[in-house]
């Protein structure tokens, strides 16, 4: 019984004059859902005046408004060939799990036309059927069910007389997008019954214009679809190029800046060591003769004696402030005798400096990481540090380095110090933001970055991936 689209036979809308015609398997989109049901109970009051049998499978809602139409049209529905069945009651009989079963509809569906056909009692005997079980599958989102009970339908027509009229709402199919859902629909049945508009015109020469009109703004519908997906595969094209080229941009960038930040390091070094090998060697130098000036400064005047002295102390600040920059700059120890050492360095003066207490746990080891991981963790304490100076001075810092065969993790985290009541404590949010520079650097050895915050501390784990000593790590760049 199915056929394709282009094979389908004009129907008009079902009318009183169709009650006599076998159309066999018909599909009907309406969008008025009033006047709909008033041309359907039009059709099946005619249909029941020639005393036909009728089953009519809709919602529930539809069901009471078809009982009461028939009714208010002088139709009793009670002593007629009439049956008229709950559509979800009715796919309770024959769908399991959300598919039809092909043996449980025929069942069903063969004892109700035998039911319809009582008294009549030949097979043969013409059966109008109007039905809603297909739209409240598609309503339901499941499209596939739904065309599966059209072709068993389909089937089940190769061996039972039957007119079947299967109603859909238009707004299931509106847009684009479902036009190859709506061919799937309209090949699935024998007949598409035209709309109410249509069944109203008067003559054929009025129908004939409809129909013009109606091909006339499908092949326009038809270059303006071709046009908007010629448009929108351009503007695809474009936006892929330009995600393309924004992901090409970021590469770029991300290179540049992987390259600045080894720039600054090698620079840093370079001024660490001249500070360390040039300027505070003079310095020291300097520091020798005043120091023998300071010896001798009885044999001068007061005046010279008190320069002297003021002198002998400025130089040996500024020699402090010089070695303090240029470890800070880039810590010999770091290079000559490891990490460990230069934290525990650092460390030291910064608890010196802003008296904030830091916990070093730091395995000691034979075997040094690899110098980029090393530096990266270096730096990673600095700006932590540095954070938690600015943001929670009131902390208890713990620096923790563990190691194993699938890489190294820097744990840092600060908790409430009870001796700084009065300082601002470690809040989660502390390490929840990581600074640009710090990504870069886990970035470029393919690290990893978590946070490690609870209720009582804030902290943050870094972690690096990789052989993780010199032997076998990567040169860096």
């Amino acid at each position: 019984m199915s056929q394709s689209v282009s094979t389908l036979y004009p129907v008009s809308a079902p009318t009183a004059n169709m009650a006599r015609v076998d159309f066999g398997h018909a599909v009907r989109f309406y969008s008025d859902e009033v006047a709909f049901f008033d041309e359907i109970t039009d059709f099946v009051g005619s249909v029941l005046r020639w005393r036909e049998p009728v089953i009519m499978v809709a919602t529930s809602d539809h069901c009471k408004l078809i009982r009461r139409m028939l009714i208010e049209k002088g139709c009793d529905p009670e002593r007629n060939p009439f049956l008229l069945f709950d559509a979800e009651d009715t796919m309770e009989r024959f769908v399991v799990n959300n598919q039809p079963d092909a043996t449980r509809f025929r069942e069903l569906m063969f004892r109700n036309l035998a039911r319809a056909r009582g008294g009549y009692g030949r097979k043969e005997q013409r059966v109008t059927i109007f039905g809603e079980m297909v739209a409240v599958l598609w309503s339901q989102g499941n499209p596939g069910a739904a065309m599966e009970l059209e072709e068993l339908w389909n089937e089940l027509g190769r061996s039972e007389r039957f007119s079947l009229i299967c109603a859909y709402p238009a707004r299931l199919f509106e847009g684009s997008e479902h036009w190859e859902a709506f061919s799937s629909v309209c090949g699935a049945h024998a007949a598409v019954l035209n709309d109410e508009d249509y069944a109203a015109l008067n003559s054929e020469e009025e129908r004939l214009r409809a129909i013009a009109g109606l091909q006339f703004k499908a092949r326009s519908l038809e270059k303006e679809t071709v046009r908007h997906r010629e448009e929108e595969s351009s503007l695809q094209s474009r936006i892929e190029e330009g995600t393309a080229e924004i992901e090409h941009t970021h590469n770029r960038l991300q290179d540049l800046s992987g390259k600045l930040l080894l720039m600054r390091d090698q620079e840093s070094q370079r001024i660490a060591k001249e500070l360390h090998d040039s300027t505070s060697q003079l310095l020291s130098a300097l520091a020798m003769y005043v120091d023998l000036l300071e010896a001798n400064k009885e044999s001068f005047g007061p005046t010279a004696a008190h320069l002297i002295s003021r002198s002998n102390s400025l130089v040996r600040q500024i020699l402090l402030e010089v070695r303090a920059l240029s470890e800070g700059m880039y810590p010999p120890t770091l290079d000559i005798i490891g990490l460990g050492s230069a934290l525990e360095w650092y460390c030291t003066r910064f608890t010196e400096r802003t008296r904030i207490p830091v916990s070093l746990d730091i395995p000691e080891s034979t075997e040094r990481l690899p110098q980029p991981v090393e530096l990266a963790i270096y730096r990673l304490v600095q700006e932590y540090l540095a954070r938690i100076f600015e943001h929670a001075p009131g902390s208890l810092v713990t620096i923790g380095l563990k190691r194993s065969a699938e890489g190294a993790t820097l744990l840092v985290t600060a908790r409430e110090s009870v001796s700084y009541a009065d300082a601002a404590s470690p809040s989660p949010e502390l390490f929840v933001s990581t600074p640009s520079e710090v990504q870069e650097r886990v970035r470029q050895l393919n690290g990893r970055v978590f946070s490690v915050s609870d209720a009582c501390s804030s902290g943050v784990s870094v972690f690096f991936p990789g052989p993780q000593s010199r032997d076998t790590a990567p040169v860096s760049r």
